[in-house]
């Protein structure tokens, strides 16, 4: 009794599934179960082992693409965190040279408009941010503008003397220390 009940669902199972497909379906269905029934048992093999092999060849693939996304995963944050190191350090490196608008680091052109002996502006001076001053024994030095480029300061030295102040020139300043134009100018140019 058991065995035609459980005869019987299977029946209705696989009427329930030729139901589901369509009529397109049952005819591609039929036509595959012809060229299977054509194949001789090697040709089948062949064509099982034929896809067991692309089966290895995809998981193979599947294993390669997983490692690179790896790597590639790695090396975006080694360029991330090179980039975030490289910001850091221009960073640093512009905070050494500009730490303010007056830093002395590095190589600084200023335009010198005068060195005057009894003229004593030193006070003006110190509370202007563009106007220096320097004494050199009883002489006074007075310089304007801060350049970290020679032409800038070139450029300003030209308006100066437009404006009458035929006698300035660029003097040049290493870490802080007045120095030959000439010796800055090589590795500034």
């Amino acid at each position: 009794m058991f065995i035609c009940l459980l005869a019987c669902c299977i029946g209705f199972s696989s009427a329930l599934q030729a139901q589901k497909l369509s009529k397109e379906e049952k005819k591609l269905a039929k036509e595959w179960k012809k060229k299977l029934k054509a194949l001789s048992p090697l040709e089948f093999k062949a064509i099982v082992d034929e896809k067991d092999e692309l089966q290895t060849q995809v998981n193979t693939a599947d294993t390669e693409l997983a490692e690179n996304r790896k790597t590639l995963l790695a090396k975006e944050e080694q360029i991330n965190t090179l980039k975030a190191e490289n910001a850091k350090l221009e960073k640093e490196v512009s905070m050494e040279v500009d730490a303010s608008p007056k830093s002395e680091k590095g190589v600084v052109f200023k335009v010198q408009i005068g060195a005057y002996e009894g003229i004593d502006i030193t006070d003006q001076a110190n509370d202007n941010t563009d106007l220096g001053a320097e004494t050199s024994g009883s002489v006074k030095k007075y310089t304007l503008g801060y350049f970290r480029d020679y032409w800038e300061a070139d450029k300003f030295k030209k308006y100066i003397r437009a404006m009458g102040l035929k006698d300035a020139w660029i003097v040049a300043y290493r870490d802080g220390k007045r120095v030959d134009v000439k010796d800055v100018l090589e590795g500034v140019i």
